[in-house]
């Protein structure tokens, strides 16, 4: 028997972006990663993968614009005469300090005697496996908004827990009213351009005002949550065990993600020092952006072979180094009391 050749393991490439096409099929795949896919979207930073030794590999150069430091000045006597202010560009290097694999194996012995065929094993067994590698991101995501999250500079009337880094809201408040509040503590905060990442208190609330817009009274409260931009992530602050924080306020170029790659797009066949193997990249289906390298190799079993894949990802999650007052990461955190 042999390995699975490259152009079968492209077909089950392609029968993995069919079924995900198919949404039925692929609902059971489906995974709750708004808050590492709002950092990917919302993130502004620059991001160059370095090369040339095996510790660069793992290496980022980040970029963030920073304009913190900048000021005026009085007219000059000659306007012939001025040297411009160089833009600081915060560039910065960062360790890709995040690895997780996935892998799975199917057997022929096991697959002659089965009603599946060995793609459909194969192909449904994928799905589940970068599953759990998109929930390890999303998880990653939201540990990491918790560890970098700042002091509250302005919490206006409401307390402000230095102890677990976060602002208390009472609950009768957690609610739609709450966005001019937080506006404010951003302006206040020198938070640029906030989004927000929410573990779904406000969410009955925010679709409540979305099926009340229509009525007279009811869109104040529509009007309210569409003036700022909210993702809501009602699964992995429970995963990541994430307490007490319930909304994160992000600038937007407060953070930022990256994955790298290692292996070819296309199924590349290497004859390796311990045997063949076949190496080649797939795209996550949940979160944009995001390839998982994969690792395939055959052993021999019994009379048959089974089959043996390694599903990969390599990232990193970054924080601005130069925020514009002190003590503010550009992240704060709110929770419900």
């Amino acid at each position: 028997m042999a390995l699975i050749t490259n152009a079968a393991l492209s077909e089950i490439k392609l029968k993995a972006e069919e079924m995900w096409a198919d949404g039925q099929q692929a609902s059971q795949y489906a995974v709750q990663a708004e808050a590492v896919k709002a950092i990917k979207k919302e993130q502004t930073a620059l991001i160059e993968e370095l090369n040339g030794s095996p510790e660069k590999d793992f290496q980022v150069a980040v970029s963030w614009l920073n304009n913190c430091a900048a000021t005026d000045a009085a007219c000059p006597a000659d306007f012939c005469d001025f040297t411009g202010t160089a833009v600081d560009t915060a560039k910065k290097t960062y360790a890709l300090n995040l690895c997780r694999t996935a892998s799975f194996a199917v057997d022929d012995n096991d697959i002659a005697g089965s009603i599946y065929g060995k793609d459909e094993v194969v192909v449904k067994t994928m799905m589940h496996r970068m599953k759990l590698l998109d929930e390890y991101l999303a998880k990653q995501s939201l540990i990491f908004l918790n560890a970098n999250a700042g002091t509250n500079l302005a919490p206006g009337g409401y307390t402000f827990d230095a102890p677990t880094l976060t602002t208390q809201i009472p609950s009768a408040e957690y609610k739609s009213t709450i966005v001019p509040v937080w506006e404010q503590m951003a302006i206040k905060n020198r938070i640029a351009n906030p989004y927000l990442i929410d573990n779904g208190e406000l969410f009955v609330d925010f679709r409540n005002a979305q099926f009340n817009s229509g009525n007279d009274n009811g869109k104040g409260d529509a009007a309210r949550y569409g003036a700022v931009r909210l993702y809501f992530d009602q699964f992995n602050f429970t995963a990541a065990a994430i307490t007490p924080d319930d909304t994160f306020m992000v600038a937007k170029d407060a953070c930022a993600v990256h994955t790298r790659n290692f292996n070819p797009d296309v199924p590349t066949a290497y004859d390796l020092e311990n045997g063949k193997q076949t190496r080649y990249t797939v795209a996550s289906a949940n979160i944009p952006g995001v390839k998982y390298d994969v690792y395939y190799k055959m052993k021999c079993s019994g009379k048959r072979v089974s089959h043996h894949w390694l599903f990969a990802v390599t990232a990193g999650f970054f924080l601005n180094p130069e925020g514009c007052a002190a003590g503010n990461t550009g992240i704060l955190s709110f929770s419900k009391v």
